[in-house]
Formats: C-alpha cells, structure tokens, sequence
C-alpha cells in the first residue's frame, strides 16, 4: 500500500512539474508571429530616434610660419683613439684624443660615446655610430645642423 500512495505521488508531481514547462513554452511562441508584426514594432521603436545633427566649428587659423630650409654642414673629424681601461667597479673608460670619456658622455662635438668590451662605439649627430678598436684612427664625415 505504501509503495503505491509513493507511485501515485511521484506521478503527480511529474504531471505538475511538466505544465508550468509547457505554459512557458505556449507564451513565449506567441510574442512575435509574423515578420510582418516585426517590422511594424520596429518601425514605431525607431521613429522618434532621429539622426542628430552634426555641427562642425572651424575656428580660423593663424598665420603659418614661412617654411625654413634647414642648412646643414659639413664637418669632418678624427678620433684617435689610445684605448679602453676598466676600473675596479666595472666602470669603462675609453681614451679619445687623448682625453677619458666614460661611457655614455657627449663629446666636444656633440657626438655620444659607448663602450662595448673593447669596442669604442661613436654615435655621431647625424645617428650613425661609427667603431674603433684601442690604436685605431677613426676619420669620419657628417652633416651638422646649422643653427641661424
């Protein structure tokens, strides 16, 4: 007797868990049924949203300043150079015309100086880098901007 109240009961709540599934189903087939419906909703959606208006403001512009050329010359310069000396810290030294530049220092003449090991690496202020070994004479030749 207990084994059918307990058949009877699972089938009754099988039969109300599946109604709710099935009223689900049944409204939300019915919210669009045409594509004719749809265009009609769609074209009362979007018929207050209009296209701004775009304004541009030009404000006027000044006078442009005449174009200048820039002059550049040219300059030719040797480096001579006696040598790369490391210090106790790691600290590189090289030896430029008989002066110590450490590396990462500007030169007299604006060109940049690295060391790499041995290597003097010269960047010169037209951006090339031009290398030199310790006893090396480095002749080089670039353009130099003229300030006027």
């Amino acid at each position: 007797m207990l084994k059918v109240k307990h058949s009877l009961l699972a089938l009754m709540l099988g039969v109300i868990a599946a109604q709710p599934a099935v009223a689900q189903q049944a409204s939300l087939s019915t919210l669009f049924t045409t594509e004719a419906e749809r265009r009609v909703i769609n074209s009362n959606r979007y018929k207050d949203n209009q296209a701004p208006v775009v304004t541009t403001v030009v404000e006027p512009r000044e006078a442009a300043e005449p174009v200048r050329e820039l002059i550049k010359e040219e300059v030719q310069v040797e480096y001579k150079i006696s040598g790369v000396s490391v210090d106790r810290e790691g600290n590189k030294t090289a030896w430029v015309n008989n002066k110590a530049y450490l590396s990462g220092e500007t030169l007299d003449d604006g060109s940049k100086i690295r060391i790499s090991g041995t290597t003097v690496i010269i960047t010169t202020i037209d951006g090339n880098n031009h290398r030199a070994e310790g006893g090396d004479l480095l002749a080089v030749t670039y353009l130099k901007p003229v300030n006027d």
